[in-house]
């Protein structure tokens, strides 16, 4: 990342593309199953490594939801939707991606 900012003009830009780890959905499901990932990052130690470097402007956005099927819903559950809303997030996160 250091080479990337030295390099990048004021106009570049720097695309880093990770699997949310946020998600528990996606650490049991993907993140394991590619042997290249070596070791979780949450995407805040990417925006503090990246700040520290010197880059400026930096953008969190979360992409690949996952199917539909696998949320929970109140068919069998009885519970409020504020709740069932928690754990689905706390499920699949915002997505199964990230880009940084």
């Amino acid at each position: 990342m250091i080479k990337a900012f030295r390099v990048l003009t004021d106009e570049g830009r720097l695309i880093i593309e990770t699997p949310n780890t946020q998600s528990l959905y996606v650490m049991s499901h993907y993140y394991y199953a590619d042997h290249t990932h070596k070791q979780p990052r949450h995407p805040s130690l990417y925006i503090f490594v990246l700040k520290a470097i010197g880059f400026k402007q930096i953008n969190v956005e979360y992409f690949g939801e996952p199917i539909s099927e696998l949320k929970l819903d109140n068919t069998s559950l009885n519970m409020s939707e504020s709740n069932l809303d928690k754990i689905n997030r706390m499920l699949f996160s915002a997505g199964n991606n990230v880009i940084i």
